[in-house]
């Protein structure tokens, strides 16, 4: 995980975190969402995730070109992530608390009651609560350790395989944005304390 450090930022995140113990062979029998059932919100979800990334494509194209109304369907696509949003908490059909995770572009840690080894493989089903967003991918356990939580007295460090190239752009797109909030919040409490100075 060391490595992995090194090679994409890391952000502090809330998500619901599923996951199922797999097998070497099940990485290239069948996806990962397989291994998890199928509920009406994340099926709406990700279809809006795979429209969501169709229309960034071309939405990049009108920046250049028509700012305004790539401006327009900026709103409209914060309007339908809010909606979206608002759908996952009102179905309420998550079995699973949101946690504190640690979370990059390269793999994710969180406290678990359960306790895996190093080398154990997982499918993982995690919905970023701060994005609305559900990701399904493989990982490998990297790192596995005591934790001081008497409630998930385990942590684990896991690399994300198999990840779906859309996925890897959504959870990419959302460090960025969860850094640039991050940076804004900084700027602004200096510049509050500059200001009470």
């Amino acid at each position: 995980m060391s490595q992995e450090r090194r090679e994409y930022f890391r952000i502090d995140d809330t998500a619901v975190v599923e996951y199922v113990a797999v097998a070497e062979a099940d990485l290239r029998g069948k996806p990962a969402d397989d291994f998890f059932s199928v509920t009406p919100s994340f099926q709406l979800l990700a279809r809006l995730q795979e429209i969501d990334h169709e229309a960034n494509k071309m939405l990049n194209g009108l920046r250049d070109s028509q700012r305004e109304l790539a401006n327009y369907l900026k709103l409209v696509n914060k309007k339908t992530d809010l909606l979206a949003a608002a759908v996952l908490q009102l179905g309420g059909e998550a079995q699973h608390r949101p946690q504190p995770v640690s979370l990059s572009a390269g793999g994710i840690s969180f406290s678990t009651q359960e306790q895996f080894a190093q080398g154990d493989l997982l499918a993982l089903r995690l919905q970023l609560v701060n994005d609305a967003l559900f990701l399904c991918c493989f990982g490998i356990i990297v790192q596995a350790a005591a934790s001081e939580s008497e409630h998930s007295p385990f942590t684990v460090a896991i690399e994300f395989r198999h990840m779906p190239d859309a996925a890897q752009t959504l959870l990419a797109r959302h460090i960025m944005r969860s850094e640039q909030a991050l940076q804004r919040s900084k700027l602004k409490r200096t510049r509050s304390a500059g200001n009470v100075t």
